[in-house]
């Protein structure tokens, strides 16, 4: 090789792009800039970003945030397929040192989500950092147009709150497992927000403000909710095929699903005067209760 020839320059975009999704972390895939002319721009196009901790050598939280941070910035793509921001490995550190992950710096990722990421989102976070006398902290959710897939993976004191305007056009999956949500706002979600919903699990400490939640879907066939205190509950899905409900306390239910093939009701008492199945029971397969459950 002559002297400053420069071979990197000249391979394809989709072999820089194999190498730089396989080196496992955001660090290393900007320093990889260094390495060539064409090499410094290759972040734009990237289909996949995978952001996580360095489980042997946790970095102090801050420069975690901060590695987040420039790795966004960095990539100028107007498409991302895949986006993973998983701080599971690097928890430990910040706990340790007594912080936790700002709000205000977690909305910044979720606004690179709705402005990017076409395809799947995923976000672990561990505890937040809140202010004196709060005990959770307000996480918004933009509405991202063109996300097929989210994951929201967020200790309990987070609590979500969904986009007052917006659609989520393309959604099919959606997990949310946080520690609260306005049973308001969770229906708006999915009743309004969310027209091609299919698969939909939601694990929440509590339920906020509204303890009522009505999940009206035409378009949804599976379904998971957990939640502490349900006060009411409607479902109405014409497609649902699966559904899993697990409550120390539902009072009321009222639940529409024709096409209901298989059911878990778990914790919390059945009792047919307050909890009504509509057209359930011709189709369904598998029945896994907590007592005994009368769909007739």
């Amino acid at each position: 090789m002559g002297v400053g020839e420069d071979r990197i320059s000249g391979l394809p975009d989709e072999l820089l792009h194999y190498i730089l999704v396989r080196l496992g972390s955001a660090r290393d895939a900007v320093r990889t800039r260094v390495l060539s002319r064409r090499w410094r721009h290759i972040l734009g196009p990237l289909p996949e970003l995978l952001l996580d901790g360095d489980p042997d050598a946790p970095p102090p939280p801050p420069s975690v945030l901060d590695k987040i941070d420039t790795a966004l910035a960095a990539c100028n793509a107007r498409i991302v397929k895949r986006l993973d921001i998983d701080f599971a490995m690097s928890s430990v550190a910040i706990a340790d040192d007594g912080r936790g992950i700002p709000a205000m710096r977690a909305a910044r990722w979720l606004r690179f989500v709705s402005e990017r990421v076409v395809d799947d989102f995923y976000v672990y976070l561990p505890r937040p950092e809140v202010d004196d006398g709060k005990e959770e902290a307000v996480l918004e959710l933009p509405a991202c147009e063109a996300v097929k897939s989210i994951q929201l993976m967020l200790e309990r004191t987070w609590r979500i709150q969904p986009p007052a305007v917006g659609l989520f056009r393309e959604l099919t999956d959606l997990t949310m497992h946080c520690g609260s949500m306005d049973g308001r706002e969770l229906t708006a979600l999915v009743c309004a927000q969310c027209p091609c919903l299919v698969h939909l699990k939601i694990y929440l400490t509590q339920l906020v403000n509204s303890l009522d939640v009505s999940i009206r879907s035409d378009s949804l066939r599976s379904l998971l909710f957990k939640a502490r205190i349900i006060r009411g509950l409607e479902i109405v899905a014409p497609r649902l095929e699966k559904l899993s409900l697990s409550s120390a306390d539902i009072d009321k239910a009222r639940i529409s699903a024709p096409k209901l093939a298989e059911l878990v009701w778990s914790y919390s008492v059945y009792d047919p005067r307050r909890h009504q199945f509509d057209g359930v029971g011709r189709r369904l397969r598998t029945l896994e209760p907590s007592q005994n459950i009368s769909l007739v």
